[in-house]
């Protein structure tokens, strides 16, 4: 390229000499001088132009060439930059949207948990307070019978007195033996409405002077039960259970081993034999046979 440009530079001062020292000639000498000049071969302005101009074209064709090169090749270079930062973003964009699906799945996972256990505590406490009401009820029965049976009981009779009258004796005051002895329990409870699994306590109970008391397993540990309560002289009872839970998966709403409970249960004696029906939280039946 530099070789070209000093040609052309060279040229084209050659020409502007060369037309400068044949218009002096022309003035001073005249047709003579004109006419010993015009042999002499000289190269044509136009075609020296010509030339240069096609050299210099050539230069910047190369030129423009090399630039347009150049830019391609800076074009690809800023794509792939460009290629790669997309994909890297891309990349932390799915990453945070994967935690925050993560999050997201464990925040409604322990709203869940919270909800359940709170009405799992809230059905456990008013169970107890229901328990604690009937129980207070019962209690409260058994008291005021407790005071009616000493308001109607019979005066001593002294020691000089006639011999008492039995048979108002025993119409009054008769002790309820008629279901005593040992009895063997067994309760039977289906699948809850909860889905709490079903199962079956066999224990067994003893009854005296009309009283019913039984107990599976240990007191106060978990998976026990007592079950106790008055039989009347017609068989009709009204019987208490307290309670331990065992294993939650049968328990109602699966509170946690270790959790009292407590319940009524309606029953009828009959001789031998003996049926009752517990009377809150799951359907449970409960059947008697005196050994």
């Amino acid at each position: 390229m530099w070789t070209i440009g000093a040609i052309v530079v060279a040229t084209l001062a050659g020409v502007v000499v060369w037309q400068a020292g044949w218009l002096r000639s022309g003035l001073n000498e005249g047709s003579s001088a004109t006419k010993a000049v015009a042999p002499v071969a000289a190269p044509s302005p136009a075609t020296a132009v010509e030339k240069s101009a096609s050299a210099v074209t050539a230069v910047d064709t190369g030129a423009t060439r090399a630039q347009a090169d150049a830019d391609a090749q800076r074009l690809r270079s800023e794509a792939e930059a460009l290629k790669r930062q997309a994909e890297s973003e891309l990349a932390r964009t799915r990453a945070d949207a994967d935690a925050a699906r993560t999050a997201r799945t464990k925040a409604d996972a322990d709203a869940a948990a919270s909800r359940i256990r709170a009405q799992t505590e809230a059905d456990a406490a008013r169970i107890r307070a229901e328990a604690d009401a009937q129980l207070a009820k019962a209690s409260e029965a058994q008291r005021e019978a407790d005071a009616k049976a000493k308001a109607v009981a019979p005066a001593p009779r002294p020691a000089v007195s006639a011999a008492p009258d039995t048979t108002a004796r025993t119409a009054t005051g008769a002790r309820n033996t008629a279901f005593d002895g040992i009895w063997n329990v067994t309760i039977v409870c289906p699948v809850g409405s909860d889905g709490a699994q079903g199962f079956k306590m066999e224990f067994v109970a003893q009854v005296s002077d009309g009283y019913l008391r039984g107990q599976y397993g240990t007191e106060g540990n978990a998976d026990s039960l007592k079950l106790q309560g008055q039989i009347n002289p017609d068989g009709n009872a009204t019987l208490d259970a307290k309670g331990v839970t065992g294993d939650p998966k049968y328990a109602i709403n699966r509170v946690q081993k270790g959790t009292t409970y407590a319940y009524h249960a309606a029953a009828q004696f009959e001789g031998s034999r003996g049926n009752g029906t517990r009377l809150e939280l799951r359907p449970c039946n409960l059947r008697f046979a005196k050994q």
